[in-house]
């Protein structure tokens, strides 16, 4: 439980955890105030927890965390065979957060052209440099009135 003065490094170090440990298994970020008597999951060990879905296999989980299958199963107790099952929560000894892909939708280009009246009406480009919205709307036909 956080008392008065703790802060996230403060409490990695005390339980010898990494600091993005701390931050993973509490889905926190570096920013994060702390409130005294707020409760926090500390893990063993540093590395991350992980809920087993269906078709997750050791070797898929160890991959995307980039631990071993060896440190999993030595680490949760694990059978020879490494068997998991969905529900299973792991911890993923020295494992790390794979990066988060961040969506970026695509660019528009810049027209060197723009309509410069309604769709109902006839139109003309008309070139970016050359003329002005003002003018360009006294060529363009007014809209018809809506009922």
């Amino acid at each position: 439980m956080v008392e008065s003065g703790d802060t996230l490094s403060s409490i990695a170090k005390q339980f010898n955890i990494s600091l993005d440990t701390l931050l993973w298994a509490n889905d926190l970020s570096s920013s994060s105030l702390l409130k005294i008597g707020q409760k926090l999951v500390i893990l063993p060990t540093s590395g991350v927890i992980y809920h087993v879905k269906n078709g997750d296999t050791l070797s898929g989980i160890a991959t995307t965390y980039k631990s071993t299958t060896e440190k999993i199963t030595v680490f949760n107790n694990l059978s020879a065979e490494g068997d998991i099952y969905t529900g299973d929560i792991l911890i993923v000894p020295d494992g790390i957060m794979p990066p988060v892909v961040v969506y970026a939708p695509p660019l528009v280009p810049l027209a060197s052209s723009y309509f410069i009246c309604p769709i109902a009406a006839p139109c003309r480009i008309t070139p970016l440099i050359s003329v002005t919205a003002n003018a360009a709307s006294r060529f363009t036909p007014p809209r018809p009135a809506k009922f």
